[in-house]
């Protein structure tokens, strides 16, 4: 099973021991969180500025793919749809890191 040694403390001590059953799920967002603090800052901004309107067209593939996912995961369990807005977020970070890279200019070119 899958999480973080912090939050199996953190989260029953904020919420009470009734939402401890929570840090797994509460563990799979927190790695789509850290991969927006990669991608968000620098990644996305630098993508946006260098390439506009792809930025814009990978944002409308990455939401439809998500909406379309999510219609046709509802039913599932929670933690499944845990993975599934991780996913997006990583999803996200691969994109923006995919377009800063290829455009990054190295010193001297």
């Amino acid at each position: 099973e899958l999480h973080a040694p912090v939050l199996s403390v953190l989260i029953p001590q904020l919420f009470g021991a009734r939402y401890a059953p929570a840090v797994p799920i509460a563990t799979v967002l927190l790695i789509g969180t850290c991969a927006d603090l990669f991608s968000m800052p620098v990644l996305m901004m630098f993508s946006m500025q260098v390439l506009p309107a792809l930025s814009v067209a990978g944002e409308l593939m990455i939401a439809l793919g998500f909406f379309g996912a999510v219609m046709a995961g509802s039913g599932r369990a929670t933690m499944t749809m845990a993975w599934l807005v991780t996913s997006v977020r990583i999803a996200k970070l691969l994109f923006y890191a995919g377009i800063t890279l290829a455009n990054l200019k190295r010193v001297g070119d």
